[in-house]
């Protein structure tokens, strides 16, 4: 029975409280599995980067994830066979003209991303509980006669819930709601948005504990701290955009018909070959990061930048779904800490680990063209404060009108 909710805003609000508890469990879900997936693969779980770099022997990473490549063209071969993939842009269009995406077809979609995460794939995790969280919203939200705008706002919210869900992140999920899924800047959206994205968060917390993703230093307000924030701001602009630039030119130019099953794997086995060398590389970013903020030396640094980087791209060409999210927080991270190590010759007080912070911030910020939702990621992140943050939204400040000169 199809119900009128134009009038009702209890159910309204029931609606978008239960759509916030699924997504939220969703994400405890997924969470489990990625987990699951790396113990099997190399008997280490998210984060433990001392034990993943010197304790996982070599034939371990090789093939868990050469195997990981190979499972995943499997998959998504066989899901793009029939009809193509439906984006969360692409679900918010189709909720114009009331139709579905194939349930089946999306919920096997995302947990590949996973797979392909855990098995040591170098593209992001959130894409995944973004889309089922869409997802889910969509299915509810067709069994009732809500508006256009209102589904759409449903669904965006939903990807947004998705996010905060699975990183614990309510503020920047907040932003990312209306700069990344660009939801309408409405007293409803504000309500609904911030609703659903709260109950997704603290319903996830039955699973995912709320706690900073990186062990770090706090940023401090003194002036060598200042005088980076104002060179990453100035320095990386041009940096982001081309990463942002390529993600997208690979993104339209992915591979999905047949040859998908030997490019990716290809793809694979080449980060396979380069995990000998550079470990961090493996999973989507975060080993890469907290080395960041441990500290590298300079050819190292570099030569983990080029790699991780090249690899995410290469990844996507060769037909691997994922976010760049935690990559191009982990790019970032590594960009600021090389030119902390430019200046700490002539700065001997300054802090690697605080270049590196604001770098990954500030990369973020124009690889997702996302600037508040990346000082609030930023933030929750690394454990930031309300008042260790200036530095930062410094750098992404002065980094947006740097890129918004940039495109003119």
């Amino acid at each position: 029975m199809i119900l009128s909710l134009k009038r009702d805003d209890i159910c309204l609000l029931g609606l978008t409280i239960l759509i916030g508890v699924l997504t939220g469990l969703v994400a405890i879900g997924l969470h489990d599995l990625l987990k699951t997936i790396q113990k099997l693969a190399y008997g280490y779980v998210d984060g433990q980067f001392l034990v993943l770099s010197r304790s996982v022997p070599i034939w371990r990473r090789v093939v868990s994830v050469s195997l990981g490549g190979l499972l995943a063209a499997l998959a998504w071969y066989l899901l793009q066979k029939k009809q193509p993939l439906v984006s969360i842009k692409g679900q918010l269009k189709q909720a114009t003209l009331g139709k579905l995406p194939s349930f089946f077809q999306h919920l096997t979609h995302a947990l590949t991303q996973i797979l392909l995460v855990g098995m040591g794939g170098p593209v992001g995790k959130e894409v995944a509980p973004r889309e089922l969280g869409a997802l889910i919203s969509g299915q509810l939200t067709s069994r009732f006669q809500l508006s256009t705008e209102k589904r759409e706002l449903m669904i965006a919210s939903a990807a947004a819930a998705g996010l905060s869900a699975v990183y614990q992140t309510p503020i920047a999920s907040f932003f990312f709601l209306f700069e990344g899924m660009k939801a309408k800047k409405n007293w409803s959206s504000f309500q609904l948005g911030l609703l659903m994205i709260l109950v997704a968060t603290y319903t996830a917390r039955l699973g995912i504990a709320p706690k900073p993703t990186y062990q770090v230093t706090q940023l401090t307000n003194s002036s060598s701290t200042w005088l980076l924030a104002l060179v990453l701001g100035l320095c990386l602009p041009p940096f982001g955009l081309v990463f942002r630039n390529l993600v997208q030119k690979m993104e339209q130019e992915r591979i999905k018909k047949v040859s998908i099953l030997w490019w990716l794997p290809l793809s694979m086995i080449l980060v396979a070959f380069a995990s000998i060398f550079f470990p961090e590389i493996l999973g989507n970013g975060r080993d890469t990061v907290q080395a960041a903020f441990l500290g590298l030396n300079w050819p190292y640094a570099l030569s983990l930048l080029i790699v991780k980087g090249s690899l995410v791209l290469l990844a996507l060409k060769a037909g691997a779904y994922g976010g760049t999210l935690t990559p191009g927080f982990a790019m970032g991270s590594l960009m600021g800490l090389l030119i902390g190590l430019l200046f700490f010759s002539w700065l001997p007080n300054l802090s690697l680990a605080e270049a590196s912070i604001i770098g990954a911030g500030t990369f973020l910020s124009v690889s997702m063209a996302t600037p508040l939702t990346a000082i609030f990621l930023t933030m929750t992140f690394t454990g930031q404060t309300f008042l260790t943050l200036p530095p930062v939204f410094l750098s992404v400040g002065l980094a947006y009108v740097i890129t918004k000169i940039i495109k003119k």
